[in-house]
C-alpha cells in the first residue's frame, strides 16, 4: 500500500498504566471508534504512533 505506516494507539490513565492498546499495522488510512463505555470517569492520555511519530492527547471521560 503506497503511503501505508505501521499505527498504533495507546490509552493511559492517571497513573500512567496502558489501559487500552491496539496495533493496526500498516495502514494508508484509518477510521477506528473507541469504546470507552467501560472507561471510569477521569483524565485519560491517548497516544498515537504512526511510522517513527507519535501523537498525543488528552482525553475526559465523564459519566454522569
Amino acid at each position: 500500500m503506497e503511503g501505508a505506516r505501521e499505527v498504533s494507539l495507546e490509552v493511559y490513565n492517571g497513573q500512567g498504566q496502558v489501559v487500552l492498546r491496539k496495533e493496526f499495522g500498516r495502514v494508508a488510512n484509518l477510521n477506528e471508534r473507541l469504546d470507552l463505555s467501560g472507561f471510569g470517569s477521569g483524565i485519560y492520555f491517548v497516544s498515537l504512533r504512526v511510522g517513527g511519530e507519535r501523537f498525543g492527547q488528552k482525553l475526559v471521560v465523564n459519566h454522569d
